[in-house]
């Protein structure tokens, strides 16, 4: 990927192009962001014919210039120094859509059961103990339990001191990204713990409510429960969890 950039920027400073390489990330103009929509909508459409008439040498072609043009325009924002970075979060992000074992597997599909998406599990031909869920009707990879989404912002908007990657920023800002279960309460009734635990998964929280015996032993069925626009937010001070739900209005009250 650099390679590709540094060949690209490259071209441009031989073209007498410099002034159009942003060194940070910005937006660009009317005009120019206009000419990049408009080259990528082209480079697209010949891709499709492509396609349409079954040549690979014009799919060869058209994808190399989809790629040129990309890299131009990843140049021209100022993000071709935080590239690998916001690709590894993607890249971590879509990764978290496999399930890592049977049970995730099936707790995946009963959630998307109950949203009335039929779905299929299949074993990772690579790795037989991980699943993937596919939605029945067109194949689709939905995400699992333990999906998290992509945190591209503080990738864009850090200010890199020497000696600190732009990786070890994207993991301290995960404060409030869990990827395991995080328990919101744990109540002792009898000689059983009902324990409340959360994740957060897609736009929302999967809530899943447990009843334990004093080995830890589940002595009933565990029961889940998802409630959509929610995050998880971490009292660090007392080391605890709450639910935050975030309203349209861009306004937050806390459960």
């Amino acid at each position: 990927m650099n390679k590709v950039l540094q060949e690209v920027e490259r071209f441009y400073l031989q073209m007498n192009d410099g002034d159009h390489i942003g060194y940070e990330p910005r937006m660009l103009d009317g005009d120019r962001a206009a000419l990049k929509q408009n080259l990528l909508q082209e480079e697209v459409g010949e891709y499709v014919e492509a396609t349409l008439k079954n040549d690979i040498v014009e799919v060869a072609d058209a994808l190399t210039d989809i790629l040129y043009i990309w890299a131009g325009a990843v140049i021209e924002h100022g993000l071709q120094d935080r590239m690998q970075a916001l690709f590894n979060e993607v890249q971590k992000s879509n990764m978290s859509k496999v399930c890592q074992n049977k049970a995730d597997s099936d707790q995946t599909q009963m959630y998307y059961d109950k949203q009335k998406i039929p779905t299929l599990s299949n074993q990772c031909e690579v790795n037989p103990d991980k699943f993937v869920v596919r939605r029945k009707s067109d194949g689709k990879i939905l995400k699992s339990i333990n999906y998290h989404r992509a945190n591209l912002a503080p990738i864009v908007n850090a200010e890199v001191p020497d000696g600190i990657t732009l990786d070890d920023i994207v993991e301290s800002d995960r404060s409030l990204k869990r990827d395991k279960f995080s328990t919101l309460e744990r109540t002792r009734v009898g000689d059983h713990f009902v324990v409340l635990e959360a994740k957060e998964m897609g736009d929302g929280v999967l809530l899943r409510t447990m009843v334990l015996d004093r080995d830890e032993s589940l002595t009933q069925p565990v029961s889940d429960r998802f409630i959509s626009n929610t995050e998880i937010v971490e009292d660090m001070d007392n080391n605890t969890y709450s639910l935050r739900t975030v309203i349209e209005t861009n306004k937050v009250c806390t459960r």
